[in-house]
């Protein structure tokens, strides 16, 4: 659902007017009444945090975890772009008959609150520092590598391919 559907469906099962909602979220009914109907699709985070607390729901619910996600904490797209391109590689991996499996490990973290409905209901751990290491399996044959081995296998092996592009077109 998008955020035009989101918005006016939680709007309306708790009651608030637009007027009201632009009033407790400090924005203008113009432009409370703008996303509602979808001729303001593209808010700022900042916009969808004020009225996500102003409903008393967290940001996700409003447009979704992965949009929420990515204008939060990838706003240029770039973690976007790293993460296809390693699911691309593991892919690849596995298209040519390798097991690969990563296991993830936290190496720091901290507690948070978790509110729901403007209340503290619980506290959960979050990781601040995460490592991983990659398990490449191939007829009994396996290697692990540390995150930074595994980067540096992709790294050549993405080496590798554009060197025989290189030379290819050399031949030419």
């Amino acid at each position: 659902m998008a955020l035009k559907e989101n918005l006016k469906k939680i709007r309306k099962t708790k009651n608030i007017s637009q007027q009201k909602l632009a009033e407790l979220s400090g924005l203008s009914f113009s432009m409370v009444s703008k996303l509602e109907s979808g001729e303001q699709s593209n808010p700022t985070l900042e916009t969808i945090e004020k009225i996500s607390f102003a409903l008393g729901v967290e940001p996700s619910v409003l447009i979704g975890k992965g949009k929420y996600f990515d204008m939060k904490f990838n706003p240029d797209g770039q973690l976007v772009k790293e993460i296809k391109e390693w699911e691309c590689f593991i892919n690849y991996l596995e298209s040519i008959g390798y097991t690969v499996e990563i296991e993830p490990e936290v190496l720091e973290w901290h507690y948070e609150d978790v509110i729901e409905n403007k209340k503290v209901i619980g506290r959960t751990q979050v990781a601040d520092k995460e490592t991983y290491t990659v398990k490449i399996t191939k007829d009994k044959a396996t290697t692990i590598f540390s995150e930074s081995e595994f980067e540096e296998f992709r790294n050549t092996i993405e080496k590798s391919v554009e060197f025989e592009i290189y030379k290819a077109n050399q031949n030419k």
